[in-house]
Order: C-alpha cells, then sequence, then structure tokens
C-alpha cells in the first residue's frame, strides 16, 4: 500500500509531466510514447509467457500481474539531491567529493524527502570548496575545483575575501526524476534478506551466516557486511550492479523509529544515467 509520501510523490510528479507537456509538448509526447511502448512490448512478452505457464500462476503469471496492477501509474519517483557543486547530470567519477561517508554503499545519494537533501546542502556549505594558490610573492589565484579560476593575481587579503564568499555561497538542491521500475529493483535495507527479490537473494551466498542466523531472520545489513568482506565498497557496488541491482533503498532518519516513511536510494556507478535531473534550485533545466 502506498504511504503519504508516495501519493505526494506522485502528484509531483504529475505535475511536473504536466509543466513539462505545457513547455515542450512535442518532447513530452514523444518521451511518453517512447515509455509506453517499452511497456506494452514486456507486457506482450510476459503474458505470452504466462500463457505458457497455463494456470500454475507460476513466476511469469506472478509478474504479468504485479506489472498490470501498477500499470495505472508509470510515473517515476521525485527525489532530491542536495551539493556544494552544480551539474547538469550525475557523474560517478565525483563519488564521494560531497559528504564522503558512504555509509549505505558506493554511489550517488538521492532522497526522497527534499528537507534531506536540502540538511545536505547546508552541510556540505560549511566545508572549503576553493583553494588559494600562491603564484609569486605577493600574488594570488583562488580556484575551484573544477579549475574555475575565482581570483588571478591578488593580494592576500583579496583572494581570502574571493574564496570565504564562493565557499559561503555554493550549495544547491536539484529536483531528480528516478523512475519506479529500478526502484523495485533495489536492494531493500530495511528488510530481512528473504524479504529481498529472488534476484537479489540469488546475488549473494549466505551459508557462512545461517549457523549465526536463522534462515527468515538475518539483517541484510549484516548481509552486505558480510559481503563486502572480500572486496571494497566499490567492487561491492560493482558486483550488485553486475547482477541487475541498480542500487540500494533504505528509511532515512525520520523515518528509522517509525521503520515506514520516506526514504533514500543509493545509486550505483554504471547507473547514475537513471537520476533525471528536472531543476536546480527550482530553476528549471532548458
Amino acid at each position: 500500500m502506498p504511504t503519504i509520501a508516495d501519493i505526494y510523490s506522485a502528484i509531483d510528479s504529475a505535475k511536473r509531466k504536466g509543466a513539462d507537456f505545457i513547455r515542450n509538448p512535442g518532447a513530452s509526447l514523444e518521451q511518453m510514447l517512447g515509455s509506453a511502448n517499452d511497456r506494452a512490448r514486456n507486457l506482450n512478452e510476459l503474458t505470452y509467457q504466462a500463457t505458457e505457464e497455463g494456470m500454475s500462476y507460476g513466476p511469469k503469471t506472478q509478474q504479468l500481474a504485479k506489472q498490470m496492477a501498477e500499470a495505472y501509474n508509470p510515473i517515476g519517483m521525485t527525489v532530491w539531491h542536495g551539493s556544494p557543486y552544480k551539474f547538469t547530470k550525475f557523474d560517478a567519477s565525483k563519488i564521494g567529493t560531497g559528504e564522503g561517508n558512504q555509509a549505505y554503499g558506493h554511489g550517488i545519494y538521492v532522497a526522497e524527502n527534499p528537507k534531506v537533501a536540502e540538511g545536505y546542502k547546508e552541510t556540505l556549505k560549511g566545508k572549503q570548496f576553493s583553494r588559494i594558490v600562491q603564484n609569486g610573492r605577493n600574488d594570488y589565484d583562488v580556484v575551484t575545483p573544477d579549475g574555475q579560476v575565482l581570483a588571478k593575481n591578488v593580494y592576500l587579503g583579496q583572494a581570502t575575501k574571493a574564496k570565504n564568499a564562493f565557499d559561503a555561497n555554493v550549495g544547491s538542491v536539484y529536483k531528480v526524476d528516478l523512475p519506479d521500475e529500478h526502484i523495485e529493483k533495489m536492494l531493500d535495507y530495511d528488510k530481512t534478506w528473504l524479504q529481498q527479490p529472488e534476484n537479489i537473494r540469488n546475488a549473494i551466498d549466505i551459508k557462512p551466516l545461517l549457523k549465526y542466523y536463522g534462515a527468515e531472520d538475518i539483517p541484510t545489513s549484516q548481509v552486505m557486511y558480510h559481503a563486502q568482506q572480500s572486496m571494497t565498497p566499490a567492487k561491492f557496488a560493482e558486483f550488485l550492479s553486475s547482477k541487475g541491482i541498480p542500487g540500494v533503498k533504505y528509511l532515512d532518519e525520520g523515518s528509522r523509529m517509525q521503520k515506514q516513511g520516506t526514504r533514500n536510494f543509493v545509486v550505483f556507478p554504471g547507473n547514475e544515467h537513471l537520476l533525471q535531473i528536472q531543476d536546480i534550485n527550482s530553476q528549471p533545466i532548458n
């Protein structure tokens, strides 16, 4: 059953889709038709496979029933990302240059709750994002991480003012579209291992953990910890991605105590194309 947050997110996405259609009806129709064609193709294939199963109600029949039940909502979820940097698309090579904690996996973090993204933006603004480079005895440059020169050949006092002004004003909140179909494929951190989809459970051998936990109550956090003993977080993300798992979803701090509410999402490298930026600081991308 959808949560209140899911309903608000769907409404918000619908409003955005409507606004996009008004601004650019041709491109919006093309995108809608492409999505509809993909879903129709998949639905036809599942229908054929389901008929092969007859009345056994096998996995293909179950998948078909699930997709038909969800066909009324082809819209992706609106999520948010807070960053000290300005960009128009996500770049996996920049992972770790923000907060750098990466506690729930190696990837790009986005939030269902915009306040979470706003909080990250404000926290990251406290970091130093420009540097002062001495060229001569009294000549200094101020340079941003991406190579932009804010001040060149100035006195130290002027360079310091330029640096402080830049560092105090960095920070943006990105409104992002994340397709529902990929959210469904993510590893759910808040469920036990046997509650994960079959493709996820088949990806990792949990036999070594069975002597410590019952088959039905292994926390997913422990499975992830066990799996990462033999590989780095980046390699683990690459491994899961190769199994068709695009990322991790987990309840945010404000929802964890109630065990329900809004979630954060980690999108593994190689899947950043799934994140489509809609606007930056409430300004649409043209």
